[in-house]
Order: C-alpha cells, then sequence, then structure tokens
C-alpha cells in the first residue's frame, strides 16, 4: 500500500484520489501540504512509512483506496507480479499480516460466488493450508466449491442459493479431494520435478529426504538428515560429500519443498548444534506423505 500510494501521488490524474482518501484528516492534509513538490519516489515512500500509519493499518486503507479508484472513469491496471513471494516475505515479518490477507482473498471469493463466509470457515481453510500459499489456497477453494456444488446437484457455476459452507465440508474437501481424490493430482508436478530438476543421486537422494520429513511431525535435525543422505547413495562422510548435501539442502529449500527451522535461544549458546528441516506447505507435507511416506529410512 506504500508503493501503491506513492505511485498514485506522483500521477496527475490518482493523486486526486490519494486526496479524497484523506479528506478532513488534518493529519495527513498537513503531510501532503509539506511535502517538497520535488520530491522522488524513494523518499516518498520513506516519508509515507514514516509520517503515515499506512503500513500499520494496510488493510484499512487498501479497501479504501480499492474504492475510489473503482469509482474513477479512468481505469488503472494493477499487475502484481510473484505475488506468493510476497506473501511469503510477508509471512517472515508477521505471519498475522499474511493471515488478513489472505483472509480478504477468501472472503473475495466467497463474495463473488455470493456465499456467505462464517469466520470459523475462513480460520479452518487458513488452518488446513498452513503455509499461505496462494496457489494451495486457490485449489483448496476450488475442491470445496466443487464439493459444495455436488452435494447440493448444481450443475452450473451458480451455488449461491444452496446453502452455505461448513467447516464440515472443508475438512472433508481437504483430507479426500485435495489429499486423496482428482484433485490430488496438482501435487504430483512437486514430485515429477525432482526426476526433471534433481539428476540421478541428487534426485534419490531428494526423495528419501521428503520421504523421512512428510513422516515426521516436528522439524528434523541436519545430522539425521546428512545419514539419510549418504545412506541413500551408498557414500561415506567427507568433505565432498558433506558439501554435496548442504547444496541438495539449499536448493530444496529455494524450490519451496522445504524450510530451515532457526535455532532456538537456547540452543544458541552452542555453536555445534545443527539446523532442523521441515517441509514448507504443511498441504504438500500431508500428501506426499500418503503417497511417498514409505521411502527415506
Amino acid at each position: 500500500m506504500v508503493e501503491l500510494t506513492a505511485a498514485l501521488l506522483r500521477d496527475h490524474h490518482f493523486s486526486r484520489v490519494i486526496r479524497n482518501l484523506w479528506e478532513g484528516t488534518v493529519e495527513f492534509g498537513r503531510f501532503l501540504r509539506n511535502l517538497p513538490s520535488s520530491i522522488d519516489i524513494g523518499k516518498l515512500k520513506i516519508e509515507i512509512r514514516e509520517g503515515t500509519n499506512v503500513s500499520e493499518q494496510w488493510d484499512a486503507y487498501g479497501e479504501r483506496i480499492m474504492a475510489l479508484l473503482a469509482s474513477e472513469e479512468l481505469s488503472l491496471l494493477l499487475l502484481i507480479d510473484e505475488f506468493a513471494i510476497m506473501v511469503s516475505c510477508i509471512a517472515e515479518r508477521s505471519h498475522e499480516d499474511a493471515k488478513k490477507l489472505l483472509r480478504r482473498y477468501i472472503q473475495a471469493i466467497f463474495f463473488s460466488r455470493q456465499i456467505n463466509l462464517e469466520p470459523e470457515v475462513s480460520d479452518t481453510i487458513l488452518e488446513l493450508v498452513g503455509t499461505p500459499i496462494p496457489y494451495l489456497l486457490a485449489v483448496l477453494l476450488t475442491a470445496v466449491f466443487d464439493r459444495h456444488r455436488a452435494m447440493h446437484g448444481v450443475h452450473g457455476p451458480d451455488i449461491s442459493l444452496y446453502g452455505t459452507v461448513t467447516v464440515e465440508m472443508v475438512k472433508a474437501a481437504f483430507e479426500d479431494d485435495l489429499l486423496g481424490g482428482a484433485t490430488s493430482a496438482v501435487f504430483q508436478h512437486y514430485r515429477s520435478r525432482i526426476g526433471q530438476y534433481y539428476p540421478g543421486q541428487e534426485g534419490q537422494a531428494a526423495k528419501a529426504i521428503l520421504g523421512v520429513l512428510s513422516r515426521s511431525e516436528s522439524p528434523v535435525k541436519q545430522d539425521r538428515l546428512y545419514l539419510i543422505f549418504l545412506k541413500s547413495g551408498n557414500l561415506q562422510p567427507s568433505m565432498q560429500t558433506q558439501e554435496d548435501f548442504m547444496r541438495l539442502m539449499r536448493k530444496l529449500d529455494n524450490d519451496f519443498y522445504i524450510v530451515t527451522q532457526d535455532r532456538s535461544p537456547a540452543s544458541c549458546t552452542s555453536p555445534s548444534t545443527s539446523p532442523s528441516y521441515a517441509f514448507f506447505s504443511r498441504v504438500l507435507q500431508a500428501w506426499w506423505r500418503n503417497h511417498y511416506g514409505f521411502q527415506g529410512e
């Protein structure tokens, strides 16, 4: 919202939208009057962060700005790239902010289908998805709406007149459709790309490590995963195999299969304490455990 606000303030037409946004607000009016006319975009963003509460109240300002933009005769096209990475970065800073953003997303989807959304339903959806990955969230919502439509015998896209979506319906869609039914085929991509981008022994080790992580309810220590790496290729410990192992773990991390868990404060005093690893997505972990959890040790 800081980026968008700054860009709109610099535009000769849409700057009026921002001024209308804080119409009657003395503090922001003073902020606008004190802005130098020649201020560059970088400095403007800093001023907005430090001189307003946009960063703290981004959701409320976002709703108001979008409503004002929608009422303009001249349309504004917004292009958002790498949305999943953006949500991931937000979650690293504040998991609650990421949840707040995705709740607005879920509400918009339900609103577009004219279905009432109960708070406990949106909470259940986010709880089941775990790590806020927009793609997996969209797949789960598709499974929920397909199940809702099937339960009421609706064959068209309009399901607004056939009851509400319940928590039980969401859980059934997650367990039966997303993890085990036809919808689960979307996860096969994560499995098939191992063979494509992790050739030879690296691929075998990746499958063994992911198999172990899928069965674990808690993060697994690096030392244990290194032993699994060695066993998968019948290798001996050495500087080279250790480097190969760490390269593989970084690759799995960069590809969003796993996440490195930070050391606990109590262990920070011990330099020999190794990090732990877990699946990046709880949904992918559950699917992997159901279909390939037998691999590994």
